[in-house]
Formats: C-alpha cells, structure tokens, sequence
C-alpha cells in the first residue's frame, strides 16, 4: 500500500503587500488550476511579483 501525501496551500499575503482585485483573481486562478492537477508557471520582467505570488 502506498501512502499519498496531500499539500496544502494557504496563501496569505505579507504585511506590506498590496492586493488587488487583480492580484485576487491571479491567485485565485492559479490555485483553480493546481487543484485541478495543472503545473502553473508565472512570467513577466523582472520586478513584477512572480515571486511573492
């Protein structure tokens, strides 16, 4: 038998970070797409937040 282990993902933004409805429907879009089993990939210039979504 083998045991899955399931992630669980809480986003919760910092202190400091701005959230948008913008921001709010990236976020929710990508943990749509995760929970549907898809990979997601952010891209953009550098400086423009892939990281700290």
């Amino acid at each position: 038998m083998i045991d899955e282990m399931t992630t669980v993902l809480e986003p919760s933004p910092l202190s400091d970070f701005v959230e948008t409805k913008y921001i709010k429907d990236i976020t929710k879009r990508a943990l749509d797409y995760i929970k549907a089993g898809f990979p997601v990939h952010f891209r953009g210039i550098s400086g423009s937040g892939k990281t700290t979504l």
